[in-house]
């Protein structure tokens, strides 16, 4: 081969890593909601003020079709209390929300609560080929010059011990906390507290930006395609 063939197959590989780079970004749409501040606390999102059976308002998709989030998410009630319900088909949507005016460090806690109803069989988030769960938060709270998000993915696990921390290798890729493993609380509501301003410093080695990018919600089986269905609920950042 020669030196013109050689640089142009290095150009093509370039220009093909550098569009899945691109393809990996948190896409950026604007919200039609913003969360409610009393200065103390933040309140994302608690689902209320949706219509039973509706996609939530103020919330959109990661890479997919909103179609898709459409047949997995809707808001349903239970006892008055509105939540959001989703029960995964494989399209495997992750659901977004921007909150570009969050500044993680002074209100580095954030609160949530969360039921796994099915939990996908066999699922391991360590694993490509068995990467499901009932339910999982991102928190994103900040990209690089790519816009390519660093991100921490707080999961209720099928498998893998309460307390693991993991990254697969690759760019992009989460650290994943699990938080809730096994079957022990399925059809409770359990309900979570972390510092993702420490959590970020300590898993990326660094000081996060005064700006963050904003949190994901994702249920999914499509890799185990074993059912997988989970609920969300009060969504709230705190000051120290």
């Amino acid at each position: 081969m020669d030196r013109q063939q050689t640089r142009q197959n290095r150009c093509v590989w370039v220009g093909k890593s550098l569009l899945g780079l691109i393809a990996l970004c948190w896409v950026c749409v604007e919200s039609t909601a913003s969360p409610s501040i009393d200065g103390q606390e933040i309140i994302i999102d608690d689902f209320s003020g949706n219509h039973v059976g509706a996609f939530p308002a103020g919330w959109a998709t990661w890479r997919k079709d909103i179609r898709l989030a459409r047949r997995v998410y809707s808001v349903q009630q239970e006892d008055g209390n509105a939540y959001l319900h989703a029960r995964d088909d494989g399209a495997s949507v992750i659901l977004r929300k921007e909150l570009r005016s969050w500044n993680p460090k002074q209100y580095p806690i954030l609160t949530w609560r969360w039921r796994a109803r099915v939990l996908p069989k066999g699922g391991d988030e360590r694993r490509r080929e068995t990467n499901d769960s009932a339910n999982a938060v991102y928190v994103v709270l900040s990209e690089n010059w790519f816009h390519i998000p660093r991100t921490l993915k707080y999961v209720w696990s099928t498998t893998v011990p309460v307390g693991t921390v993991y990254r697969r290798p690759g760019i992009g890729w989460p650290y994943v906390i699990v938080l809730q493993s096994g079957p022990q609380r399925l059809g409770s509501w359990v309900s979570e507290r972390v510092n993702v301003y420490a959590d970020y410093r300590r898993l990326f080695g660094e000081e996060p930006p005064a700006r963050a990018v904003g949190i994901g919600l994702m249920t999914d089986q499509n890799s185990t395609r074993a059912g997988s269905e989970g609920d969300y609920d009060d969504f709230i950042l705190e000051r120290r």
